[in-house]
């Protein structure tokens, strides 16, 4: 190494404690791996980093007959009649990864972001006491436009300081 060169960098970056404890568990317990952690964790050197952007994993069903049904999610709903076309595809893909056909069918849910209700606001009417308090307070402002202005703003204040 000449007196320029840097020493090359051992570590990549921090990693996920589940990625890091499902390696350790990898290579000290192959066989007490789950086919569903396998897929989680491998979900886009299976499929490609293009189609794991929009199509995730969510787990791996058992059917009656021994067979596996995958269950993914889209979470934009134009992706899901692509991914639907794919689907020979991505299971080949999944089964090719195990080598063998551990799963016959694939089911896409769609997600989609809650939609939260809001909340009517009631309009609050200031009491005789505000609305005098008020005007007593801009009584000697002679110009009307900035008398309303300050009216309404000290209104607006008041309203605000009550919520």
């Amino acid at each position: 190494m000449n007196k320029d060169e840097k020493p090359a960098r051992k570590a990549c970056g921090p990693l996920a404690c589940g990625k890091i404890l499902y390696d350790i568990k990898k290579r000290l317990f192959p066989k007490a791996l789950t086919l569903e952690s396998e897929i989680a964790f491998s979900w886009s050197n299976i499929v490609g980093d293009e189609i794991a952007r929009d199509l995730s994993f969510l787990k791996l069903s058992k059917n009656n007959d021994n067979t596996h049904t995958l269950i993914t999610s889209v979470k934009n709903s134009s992706f899901a009649t692509k991914f639907h076309f794919m689907q020979t595809s991505i299971l080949q893909k999944v089964n090719t990864f195990f080598g063998f056909g551990l799963v016959t069918d694939m089911k896409i849910k769609h997600l989609t972001e809650e939609t939260k209700i809001k909340e009517k606001k009631v309009a609050y009417i200031l009491s005789k006491d505000e609305e005098q308090l008020l005007n007593s307070e801009v009584s000697n402002v002679e110009n009307e436009v900035l008398k309303k202005a300050l009216q309404s703003l000290g209104g607006a204040i008041i309203k605000n300081a009550k919520k």
